[in-house]
């Protein structure tokens, strides 16, 4: 059986910061066998992750990243933290990064963090990556880095959080409905974060 969905599709100009255009576009995904127990469950992981996407391209700030996409390009290093489920995504932004020529390395170990984020300074970018924006870790890692001088990024879904709080810049992502549509807003945002990058550095 086929079942088709709705997805929105945002044009943004990024080093404007506007959005240029939105579109809608349908994809058709193979069902399970009609009655069979997991048709339920697709359907509502397929929905709640169209939910917390479109939420995040509703709330993103794209000046937010621009900025970010700035202070990326131009470091002379960056260092990316998360632990829990938000070290997954973390892991992706450093291999994204890594691909497109920016210095990146990812540290999951707190201490490993710490030291790293000591040696940090100014032309150089600390990037947290935080759901809840309450992880200790990574709020401790990306502190750190700042009082050294770095630029810092927050990726989280909590603008008002101790995470949001040692942040130069901020990229808010929707509070997902469920906790397994936490991962795809934030690979939204590095998508989006990776092309502005890209292009930037295309540019320079």
């Amino acid at each position: 059986m086929l079942a088709t969905v709705r997805i929105v599709i945002v044009v943004v100009d990024v080093e404007l910061g506007l959005v240029a255009g939105q579109d809608t576009a349908r994809a058709t995904l193979v069902e399970a066998p009609s009655g069979h127990p997991l048709q339920a469950v697709l359907h509502h992981l397929v929905a709640a992750d169209i939910r917390a996407m479109e939420q995040t391209a509703a709330r993103l700030d794209l000046r937010a990243v621009a900025s970010a996409a700035e202070a990326v390009a131009g470091a002379r290093r960056v260092d990316i933290c998360g632990t829990g489920d938000s070290a997954l995504v973390a892991a992706e932004i450093q291999a994204c990064l890594h691909g497109i020529g920016v210095a990146a390395w990812y540290w999951r170990d707190v201490h490993d963090g710490l030291a790293s984020a000591a040696t940090l300074g100014a032309g150089d970018v600390a990037f947290g990556v935080s759901q809840s924006g309450r992880a200790p870790e990574t709020v401790e890692i990306v502190a750190e880095a700042a009082s050294r001088g770095a630029r810092t990024v927050a990726l989280t879904a909590f603008a008002a959080s101790p995470l949001a709080d040692v942040a130069d810049v901020v990229l808010l992502t929707a509070v997902p409905p469920t906790a397994g549509a936490v991962r795809h807003p934030q690979l939204l945002v590095l998508d989006l974060l990776a092309v502005a990058v890209g292009r930037l550095r295309r540019a320079g």
